[in-house]
């Protein structure tokens, strides 16, 4: 069901404004190499020449990939190929992905895709499959996720679709959506510091399809906004845990890098989410 929960999603947390067409194939198609040789670290470089644990460049996966599938599967005009492994698949552990593949077909001439594959810790881990695909995915269109913060010390802030593929939560964070256009205006609380007052809000549980206020945002400078946020397990937040309740504070800065990989650029003394 990851295609239905997908489109479930996007329908609630883009406000129907972004849809896929997806094409499915249900055989299974054979790489010309075998499977050890596709494996892949989490989290590691996937540039085109990075080699990947199992010994091939992300270019070498990419070109063996399609070119099992191009005699079949429709690849005129396709955006993105997901690629599913049987789920007792041993030595291909690692998920792996290519933001933009550039290959020539036989068929189709020269195509430019994102390719994401799950991996043995996929399954093993749990993970939402579908989450993973679309956080992947979503990357593709600009937005670079991997924020809030996350802290290595307590695994905090795995919280939002695009702050891990395999957070505690899927929901859409109120700065991702407004990031990549898919907000509407009834679904944040704005005001500027030198306006804010007194008020009585009531904010929606990000997890939970209810209309209200998703957020409040209290706009600081023209580089930071404080974000406040309400979070439940519910629909889209059952890694939470039942019975998950609680209220984020991010400070938003445009200014510094805070993608979850990056500690270099994390000031512990000045963290605000909590």
């Amino acid at each position: 069901n990851d295609l239905q929960k997908t489109n479930e999603w996007l329908n609630w947390y883009t406000n129907n404004k972004v849809k896929f067409n997806f094409i499915t194939y249900p055989n299974w198609f054979r790489a010309s190499k075998s499977s050890d040789k596709y494996d892949a670290t989490n989290h590691g470089p996937k540039g085109p020449n990075d080699v990947q644990s199992g010994g091939l460049t992300s270019d070498q996966i990419a070109y063996d990939y399609v070119h099992a599938i191009e005699d079949v599967a429709d690849l005129s005009n396709v955006n993105a190929i997901w690629f599913y492994f049987p789920p007792k698949i041993k030595k291909i552990v690692g998920q792996w992905t290519q933001q933009t593949a550039h290959i020539t077909t036989k068929k189709f001439g020269n195509i430019t895709p994102q390719l994401v594959a799950v991996g043995a810790d996929t399954y093993q881990s749990k993970r939402v499959r579908w989450g993973y695909f679309l956080h992947e995915m979503i990357h593709g269109f600009g937005l670079q996720g991997h924020s809030p913060k996350y802290l290595p010390a307590n695994g905090f802030t795995r919280i939002g679709e695009m702050s891990t593929a395999d957070g505690w939560t899927n929901a859409l964070l109120p700065w991702d959506a407004m990031t990549w256009g898919v907000d509407k205006p009834t679904d944040t609380y704005c005001v500027d510091k030198s306006k804010l007052t007194t008020v009585d809000l009531k904010l929606v549980p990000l997890e939970r399809e209810q209309e209200g206020f998703r957020s409040a945002m209290i706009k600081l400078n023209d580089h930071q906004v404080l974000i406040v946020e309400s979070h439940r397990s519910d629909k889209w937040g059952v890694g939470e845990g039942q019975g998950f309740a609680g209220v984020m504070v991010t400070l938003i800065d445009t200014t510094i890098n805070t993608s979850w990989d990056n500690d270099t650029t994390y000031n512990r003394s000045e963290e605000h989410t909590s």
